[in-house]
C-alpha cells in the first residue's frame, strides 16, 4: 500500500509537472502576442500622434487664413461703404486731360504756288545761296520740278515726325482718361482703389506744368511749322484760310494748357526745332533761286557807308513787305546771309567766308545770341518806299 502511494505521488508529480508545462507554454505565447499587439498599438499610437500634429498644425494654419480673410472682407467692406457714400469728383481730372489734346496738322503741297509760276518775263541778279550752285534756273519746268520738292519736304517732316508725336501724346492722354472711365464704371472696388490711388499720387496731376509739359514742347514745334509753311506758301486765299484756321487751332490749345516761353524746351524739341529751320532756309532758298519764274518776289539793294566800308544789303521780299533773306557784302566781298521767319525774327546766319551756319532756336549760347542781334540790326536797315 505504501509502494501504490508512492507511484500516487510520483504520478502526480509528473501530472503537475506537465500541467506547468503546458501552462507555461500558453503563457509564453500569450506573452509574446500581447508584446507583439503592444509594440502595434505603440506604433499605432506614435502614427496617430503625428497625425493629431499635423492635423493641429493645420487647424492652426486655417485659423491663421481665415483671420487674414477676415480682415481683409473687413478692410473690402470699409472701402465699398466708403466708396458708396464718398462723392469722388472725377471731372476736373478729366477736364484737366482733355485740354491736353493737340490737333494734327493737315499738309499743303502749295499747289497755288506751283499754279502761278510763269515763263521768265525778267532776270534777276540772284542771291547768293547755300543749297544751289552759281547755275541758274534753266527752264519753267525746272522751276515747277524745284517748287514741288521744296513742297514735298516739308510736308514730308510734316506726317512723318510732327503729327506722330501728336498721336503719342493724344495716346497718353487717352491712357488717363481710360483710368478715369474705369473708376467711374468698374463695379470691382479693389480696382477702384487702386486706379483711384495711381491717379491722386501722379506727379502730372499735382503739378499742371508738369501735366502739360510734353504738349508744351509739341506746340512748340507745332508753331515752328506753321511758321515755316507761312514763310513757304504762296499769298493766295486758299494758303491764307489755311494758315487762319491752322493758327487759330494753335491758339486754342495753348489757352488750354495755359502756354507760355517759360517752360524748358527738352533735348528732342531742341533737334527738331533745327531739322525745321533746316528745311525752312532751304524753302528760302528754293524760293530765292527759282524768282524769275516766281510772282509776287522782288529783290532789292540798298547801299550803306560804314566805319568798316560799304555795305551792299540785298534784301529778298515779296508784295506784302514781307523780308526772307539778306545777303550782306562789305567792299564787294560777301559777309552774311541772314534768313527771318514771318514773324520778322532772324532764325540762321551763315557765315559767307567758311560757309558755316548758325541756328538761333537755342539763344542761350552767347555767340548764337550776338549773331541773331547782328541779324535783327541788319533787318531794321529795310525800309521799302
Amino acid at each position: 500500500m505504501k509502494r501504490l502511494n508512492n507511484k500516487i505521488y510520483i504520478l502526480t508529480i509528473i501530472i503537475s509537472i506537465a500541467l506547468i508545462s503546458v501552462f507555461s507554454y500558453y503563457s509564453f505565447l500569450n506573452i509574446s502576442k500581447n508584446q507583439s499587439v503592444n509594440t502595434l498599438y505603440k506604433n499605432q499610437n506614435k502614427v496617430l500622434k503625428e497625425k493629431i500634429i499635423k492635423i493641429d498644425e493645420n487647424i492652426n494654419s486655417s485659423k491663421s487664413k481665415l483671420e487674414v480673410i477676415d480682415k481683409k472682407e473687413e478692410e473690402i467692406l470699409e472701402k465699398i461703404k466708403y466708396y458708396e457714400n464718398v462723392n469722388i469728383d472725377l471731372s476736373k481730372y478729366s477736364n484737366d486731360y482733355n485740354r491736353g489734346l493737340v490737333n494734327s496738322i493737315k499738309g499743303n503741297l502749295d499747289l497755288d504756288r506751283k499754279n502761278s509760276i510763269k515763263d521768265k518775263s525778267i532776270r534777276y541778279r540772284k542771291l547768293r545761296s547755300v543749297y544751289f550752285s552759281d547755275d541758274e534756273v534753266a527752264s519753267k519746268s525746272e522751276a515747277i520740278n524745284n517748287i514741288t520738292i521744296n513742297s514735298l519736304i516739308l510736308n514730308d517732316y510734316l506726317y512723318t515726325i510732327l503729327n506722330t508725336k501728336i498721336v503719342k501724346n493724344n495716346n497718353e492722354v487717352f491712357k488717363n482718361i481710360g483710368v478715369l472711365n474705369q473708376i467711374e464704371e468698374n463695379n470691382n472696388y479693389m480696382i477702384k482703389d487702386t486706379l483711384y490711388k495711381f491717379l491722386s499720387k501722379e506727379e502730372n496731376l499735382k503739378n499742371k506744368n508738369l501735366l502739360f509739359e510734353e504738349t508744351k514742347n509739341i506746340i512748340k514745334l507745332k508753331e515752328e511749322s506753321i511758321l515755316a509753311y507761312d514763310n513757304l506758301l504762296y499769298p493766295s486765299e486758299y494758303n491764307y484760310n489755311y494758315l487762319n484756321q491752322t493758327k487759330n487751332n494753335l491758339e486754342i490749345e495753348k489757352n488750354n494748357i495755359a502756354y507760355n516761353d517759360k517752360f524748358k524746351l527738352n533735348d528732342d524739341t531742341l533737334v527738331n526745332i533745327k531739322k525745321i529751320n533746316k528745311q525752312e532756309l532751304f524753302n528760302i532758298d528754293v524760293i530765292s533761286q527759282n524768282i524769275d519764274y516766281l510772282n509776287s518776289l522782288d529783290i532789292l539793294d540798298k547801299t550803306l557807308e560804314e566805319e568798316s566800308g560799304v555795305q551792299v544789303l540785298r534784301y529778298l521780299v515779296d508784295h506784302r513787305n514781307r523780308l526772307y533773306l539778306i545777303e550782306e557784302r562789305l567792299d564787294g566781298s560777301p559777309m552774311t546771309l541772314n534768313y527771318y521767319n514771318p514773324q520778322g525774327n532772324a532764325f540762321s546766319q551763315i557765315d559767307m567766308n567758311n560757309f558755316k551756319i548758325y541756328y538761333f532756336y537755342d539763344k542761350s549760347n552767347k555767340e548764337n545770341l550776338n549773331l541773331y542781334n547782328y541779324s535783327m540790326k541788319l533787318y531794321k536797315t529795310y525800309k521799302r518806299d
